[in-house]
């Protein structure tokens, strides 16, 4: 095999090569490289590498890790200098992890990396991720590869830059976010049903891309369900977890993303999560049926005349689940004790924002946003004449007299990680 392998070294200033077939016949070599292990490799099946090379790809270093899904750099060849076309290849873990309840109802349900691209393919805009690639590797899974947004997802830049406080980078992001929403719910009228800060990536000149498709679907087919299709519990409105454990359907909708953006708003803005609400396993909680067998095969085959009770124990397994506020055990999330939590929450937000940030998490239907477009147009007045981004000025050097990288005209305690982004990109344009 001719394929080689392309190592992302961690100050990106250049790329070891190395042969696939050594890598294979001597994967004690992986060993000279610290900052990889060799149980990431050797979880990338040569089956994998194969189709890859196929299609024209090149295989890099793992960049990040979910509950469904390792995700990895590639590079385009054929074009050299083929390690400037980067891009993120998603491989969908053989085991999805079972310690996430909504993770194995959601792989239950669906072929998620083909509702992925079936959505992701008939959108266009700006803040919406794009694909670059999809197909299926020898062992049946589904691998995407979307565009590099050459950034970082706003969880990591809070985690390692602290909270969001300075006015125009708050307006530039998450007047971003409203269009993107505005732009999935209202003109394409599809919902993502996994709005979180680990969704939302942050590249350079500060551009916005919101990316993980998997749960998302067109309103049009959205049903209510006791166990509806949602993702990150803290982020996730509260009648969709009272849903799980009280027997009571629901079903996402535009409200719901609302909720889910003021949460992830609030988390930039504070360091915090508003809310600790979660779903898990509990061996003594309520029992629920997930389903084992092909995604979108349960109607049919429990519809079966010839199918039998004992057949279709083979299919489904029962595990416990509870509804947690930090340590304590809810029977449901009341709208008396929702609104209590918030207000403990909204305490913490800057005060400018906690009116904006109350109306997207709010349980009352009278007091909420009802959809993107009334929080955007809320959103554009709040922020009145602070500019949607940063003008540079550039400094000299006292030392040398020379002229210096260009930097933010601002006052503002800016996030560090953010700072970094809009120099470098703006370095670029110089």
């Amino acid at each position: 095999m001719n394929t080689r392998l392309v190592w992302d070294v961690a100050n990106g200033d250049e790329s070891i090569l190395i042969d696939h077939q050594s890598l294979f016949e001597n994967p004690e070599a992986l060993l000279m490289f610290p900052r990889r292990s060799a149980s990431d490799m050797l979880s990338i099946q040569g089956t994998i590498l194969q189709v890859l090379d196929e299609r024209g790809w090149q295989l890099g270093g793992k960049v990040n890790e979910g509950c469904t899904r390792d995700v990895w750099s590639a590079y385009k060849t054929g074009n050299p200098p083929y390690h400037e076309d980067r891009a993120m290849l998603k491989i969908p873990k053989k085991e999805a992890n079972e310690l996430s309840v909504c993770t194995m109802i959601n792989r239950s349900k669906k072929d998620l990396e083909e509702q992925e691209r079936n959505i992701l393919t008939s959108l266009e805009h700006p803040n919406i991720i794009k694909i670059r690639d999809f197909f299926q590797a020898r062992d049946g899974r589904k691998l995407v590869i979307e565009e590099d947004a050459q950034g970082l997802d706003l969880e990591k830049i809070i985690e390692q830059g602290g909270p969001i406080r300075d006015d125009i980078s708050i307006n530039q992001i998450f007047g971003q976010f409203l269009d993107a929403i505005n732009y999935l719910n209202i003109e394409r009228r599809v919902l993502h049903r996994d709005l979180k800060p680990a969704n939302v990536l942050i590249g350079g000149n500060v551009r916005l891309k919101l990316t993980d498709f998997q749960n998302s679907a067109r309103i049009s087919d959205v049903r209510e369900l006791l166990m509806p299709t949602r993702g990150g519990t803290q982020h996730t409105y509260i009648d969709l977890l009272n849903s799980l454990v009280g027997g009571k359907l629901s079903k996402a909708t535009q409200r719901t993303e609302v909720y889910s953006f003021g949460s992830t708003m609030y988390h930039a803005l504070t360091g915090q999560d508003a809310f600790r609400y979660r779903i898990v396993k509990d061996d003594s909680g309520k029992e629920i049926k997930i389903w084992l067998g092909k995604p979108g095969d349960e109607e049919k085959i429990a519809g079966d005349l010839f199918t039998t009770n004992e057949d279709l124990k083979r299919f489904y397994k029962t595990i416990g689940v509870s509804l947690k506020d930090d340590e304590r055990t809810l029977d449901s999330i009341t709208p008396e004790y929702h609104e209590a939590r918030l207000e403990e929450a909204l305490k913490r937000a800057p005060g400018k924002y906690q009116e904006f940030l109350r109306r997207c998490m709010t349980s009352c239907p009278k007091g909420c946003f009802s959809d993107a477009s009334e929080a955007r147009d809320y959103f554009r007045e709040m922020m009145g004449m602070v500019p949607n981004q940063y003008k540079f000025e550039t400094v000299r050097n006292p030392t040398s007299g020379q002229l210096a990288e260009a930097v933010p005209v601002s006052k503002a305690p800016l996030n560090s990680v953010i700072l970094t982004y809009m120099i470098l990109s703006n370095a670029e344009k110089k």
